[in-house]
C-alpha cells in the first residue's frame, strides 16, 4: 500500500481491485449505467466513474467514461476529476493498465505519481458479497 489506510478502510490483499455495479433509477428501474468502484489511495476514498451499459442503453445523460468496465487490468478514459471539498482533496488522474496516474494538479500526497490500483476495503466487499 502506498498510503496507510485508517482502521475503517483496511483491505484484505485478496479483495478485488474494482467492482462493477449496474445502477438503476429509484422508482422506475431506468438504467443509469455501470458504475465501477475503485479505491483511491491518494484520497483514501472510493471513486465511482460511470460507463455505458450496452445491455440496457443507460445512462442517457451525464459524464460517461470510455473503456471496458470489466477489463483486467482496468483502463479508462478520459481522466477522472474529483473536485476538492472541505473534507476531500482535488484528485485528477488517469487509470491505465491497472495504474493510477495522478496529475500535477492533485492536492494529495500522490500528486504526480503513478501507483497500482489497490484492493477495495473489506467493508465494501462484505456489503456487496454478503460475506
Amino acid at each position: 500500500m502506498v498510503v496507510a489506510r485508517d482502521e475503517h478502510n483496511v483491505a484484505d490483499p485478496s479483495n478485488p481491485l474494482t467492482c462493477v455495479r449496474h445502477v438503476t433509477q429509484h422508482g422506475d428501474d431506468t438504467c443509469l449505467g455501470l458504475m465501477v468502484w475503485i479505491w483511491c489511495p491518494g484520497c483514501q476514498a472510493l471513486h465511482t466513474p460511470r460507463f455505458k451499459c450496452l445491455k440496457h442503453g443507460g445512462p442517457r445523460k451525464g459524464p460517461i467514461w470510455i473503456g471496458n468496465p470489466y477489463s483486467n487490468p482496468f483502463t479508462m478514459t478520459p481522466s477522472l476529476l474529483i473536485h476538492e471539498t472541505p473534507v476531500s482533496p482535488l484528485c485528477h488522474s488517469f487509470i491505465k493498465n491497472g495504474q493510477w496516474q495522478y496529475l500535477h494538479d492533485c492536492t494529495h500526497l500522490l500528486r504526480g505519481k503513478t501507483v497500482p490500483l489497490e484492493p477495495l476495503p473489506d467493508w465494501l466487499v462484505e456489503e456487496f458479497t454478503g460475506e
